[in-house]
């Protein structure tokens, strides 16, 4: 179901007015909602979620709040439901938030999401405790390569200026070995 159907249909429903309780059935019949997925595939929406919400600055995983939550809430979503979710999920999850609607669908769902919620706590910390020793080696090998780039342009220009060609200096230090 496109989510502008959906949101079309929770319109017409609250002009019934219906108690909470039918509001949730009616929503788990008509959303089609999962009730339990295997282990091995919240596993992947956990990767999926967190690979969403991470970026890499200066060799160091960070979070992005806003976008882990916006991944978590949608990505629930159309894993849980019959809901199309497009490539762009701020704007849909804009639209159901407009419509009043994303806490419904969540609902629908609830003890899934909790699950999901947790486990990408956790992948997030397995993730970020990387960053220690991983981000002091980044840091440390881009200084490197940056060095290593400002050594080779000199000796190119020094050579260059000097007249001294590639292929000289190579037999010169491979002569270094025989004496």
């Amino acid at each position: 179901m496109k989510i502008n159907e959906f949101v079309t249909m929770m319109s017409d429903i609250r002009v019934k007015k219906m108690s909470d309780e039918q509001l949730l059935k009616k929503l788990t019949a008509d959303l089609e909602v999962v009730t339990y997925k295997p282990i091995l595939e919240k596993k992947k929406l956990v990767g999926e979620i967190v690979n969403a919400s991470l970026k890499r600055e200066d060799g160091i995983y960070k979070v992005d709040p806003v976008a882990k939550f916006v991944a978590l809430v949608m990505f629930t979503i159309k894993a849980y439901t019959n809901l199309e979710i497009p490539e762009n999920i701020y704007e849909a999850y804009d639209e159901l938030c407009a419509a009043g609607v994303l806490r419904a669908v969540v609902d629908t769902f609830q003890m899934e999401f909790d699950e999901i919620h947790g486990f990408v706590e956790l992948q997030e910390k397995y993730v970020l405790e990387s960053n220690s020793l991983e981000s002091k080696a980044g840091i440390i090998e881009e200084k490197i390569s940056e060095l290593m780039g400002v050594v080779v342009s000199s000796a190119r220009a020094y050579m260059e200026a000097s007249g001294i060609s590639v292929q000289d200096l190579l037999k010169q230090l491979s002569n270094l070995g025989d004496e």
